[in-house]
């Protein structure tokens, strides 16, 4: 019996009213006690996992051949690039909120740094950080400096350069 069978012309009191639904109550828990699956969900379900998926992996498992590994792996792929294909999609057409694209990227965690420190103190400001790089870098300036040190190392034979060309 289906819905389309059940008898609703002679509603007409609260008695034949309450029948009539105890009636689609039955033909709802037929349908599903005759048509769901029950479904073991892990924490390694995944979204996009199908029939032809299971059927490949349970061909491979049953046979052993490497060939039913291939299709298996093949399926996996296909069925992959279908679920994310038609997520994109419905982000990008529907909702138009491509930022809930980002719950699929791995996250990037921020490298560890330090503040450079200069005479034991930290340069949190961009000021400070100036300040301590041209300490460091010019404080030669203004010193005397021996040349002479320079006329000991050996010096290296010319290289030719080739003449440009326009």
């Amino acid at each position: 019996m289906g819905v389309k069978n059940l008898d609703t012309s002679n509603i007409r009191t609260k008695n034949s009213l309450e029948n009539s639904v105890q009636q689609l109550k039955i033909i709802f828990d037929h349908a599903w006690i005759n048509n769901s699956k029950l479904k073991r969900i892990t924490k390694y379900s995944k979204e996009w996992w199908n029939t032809e998926c299971s059927d490949s992996l349970n061909r491979y498992r049953t046979l052993g051949d490497i060939q039913y590994w291939k299709e298996f792996k093949t399926n996996v792929c296909l069925a992959k690039r279908t679920f994310f294909d038609e997520k994109i999609q419905e982000i990008a057409m529907s909702n138009k909120r491509p930022w809930d694209l980002m719950n699929w990227v791995k996250k990037k965690s921020l490298p560890a740094v330090e503040a450079i420190l200069y005479e034991g103190r930290p340069c949190n400001s961009l000021s400070d950080l100036w300040q301590a790089l041209h300490r460091s870098y010019n404080s030669a300036e203004d010193r005397p400096i021996n040349k002479y040190f320079l006329n000991e190392i050996p010096q290296s034979d010319a290289i030719e350069w080739l003449p440009f060309k326009n």
